[in-house]
């Protein structure tokens, strides 16, 4: 039960999925999380969040991943940036796919390029895939709570801020990208305030922030309604339905363990803890087989 305002672990999986099954897993209080190396990891975490050049920039990643491209294929285009993302993440059995499906909506006729902006994505490849494409007249915005970038060589505008409440004029954005981020918001896993309905209220952000007919790419874990507290939710069809409420889908692709797959293979499936096909046996912490992937008008 919650303790004045603020909500506890339980409030998070009531009223979850529409089917009120939705179970709650914690991470943070299992005793074996905080061996040596983990505790190490977590403090080396919290620096680079304080420290904005600790980590590679965006920008290099962007030059080093196009020359790349450049020296094994030959030619940058929609194929080949596709082809590279999921090579470059081939040992993660939801990153294989989410970041090569951003770059294939971003190749699409019908989703127009003209503002670009990322939510939660800072500091990651959702910021990076439309840098790689090179869009002439583009306008890319990058928003996290956690920012590191100050400033961009591709002409990323990064903004601190809260994906709930970006400050961004109502109507303003072409594409919304939500990258592996909205599993996250509310659960306070990057410094965020908790909020039972971080999600929805993200989403009901993106809705205010698109233009009408513009598009929304939006990538999350799927399979049994699960919270993890406090690092992520795992989505099943009916929370997945309440998430996208008023959106058009477009397009919807799902995988499981690492393979493309259909909606009722992954629907359903429960939470592993250690993931085959997760960067080997160091993410022990309960994830999903599979996710959705999806590309959503607003009407």
């Amino acid at each position: 039960m919650s303790i004045g305002k603020h909500p506890c672990p339980e409030d998070f999986v009531h009223d979850f999925s529409p089917q009120g099954t939705a179970e709650l897993l914690t991470y943070i209080s299992s005793g074996k999380n905080y061996s040596a190396p983990r505790i190490i990891s977590r403090l080396l975490h919290r620096i680079r969040c304080w420290l904005p050049y600790t980590r590679m920039s965006n920008d290099v990643e962007a030059e080093l991943l196009l020359a790349t491209i450049s020296a094994e294929y030959g030619d940058i285009n929609p194929q080949t940036i596709q082809k590279a993302l999921t090579e470059k993440f081939k040992d993660d059995h939801l990153r294989k796919f989410e970041y090569a499906f951003y770059a294939k909506c971003l190749a699409r006729d019908d989703v127009v390029k003209g503002t670009i902006v990322d939510f939660g994505g800072g500091s990651s490849f959702s910021t990076i895939v439309p840098m790689l494409f090179r869009f002439a007249s583009a306008e890319m915005v990058s928003i996290d709570i956690s920012l590191r970038n100050r400033s961009s060589r591709f002409g990323v505008r990064y903004i601190q801020g809260n994906c709930c409440n970006t400050g961004l004029p109502s109507s303003s954005a072409d594409l919304v990208s939500l990258i592996s981020t909205l599993e996250h918001i509310g659960l306070g896993r990057y410094s965020d305030l908790l909020a039972v309905d971080g999600d929805i209220r993200c989403m009901r952000e993106v809705w205010r922030v698109l233009r009408p007919g513009k598009h929304l790419v939006l990538t999350i874990p799927y399979g049994y309604p699960t919270v993890v507290f406090n690092l992520h939710r795992i989505y099943d069809e009916g929370r997945f339905r309440m998430i996208t409420e008023g959106f058009e889908p477009v397009l919807v692709e799902y995988s499981k363990l690492g393979q493309p797959c259909f909606k009722q293979e992954i629907e359903g499936a429960r939470a592993l803890v250690n993931v085959p096909g997760f960067y080997g046996p160091t993410k022990r912490h309960p994830n999903a087989q599979g996710g959705v992937l999806a590309l959503l008008r607003k009407p």
